[in-house]
């Protein structure tokens, strides 16, 4: 992935150099989402956040694309004052 190109300077020293990557001119990028949530009081509520994506290039699968990813939250509020917890 990428090619580096050495008669450029890089900004970090001791790197290889400057990394140069092209663009994929025929790829196919499917997934879905799925969120749920629910109230478990008037003031608590647990959301999840579940995602899966998919991409190849003919017959290679794209590097760098997570297929799953999931976020998990919990809200709390009251009137006008809203507290939230999330995990990545």
């Amino acid at each position: 992935m990428g090619l580096y190109d050495p008669l450029i300077s890089s900004m970090t020293p001791g790197s290889l150099g400057t990394k140069f990557y092209n663009n994929i001119g025929d790829a196919f990028l499917s997934g879905f989402e799925l969120n749920l949530m629910m109230n478990v009081s008037n003031n608590i509520a647990l959301s999840g956040v579940f995602n899966y994506s998919y991409g190849n290039e003919r017959t290679e699968i794209l590097p760098l694309i997570p297929p799953f990813n999931s976020t998990f939250s919990i809200r709390y509020s009251v009137t006008t004052i809203i507290c939230s917890l999330k995990n990545y």
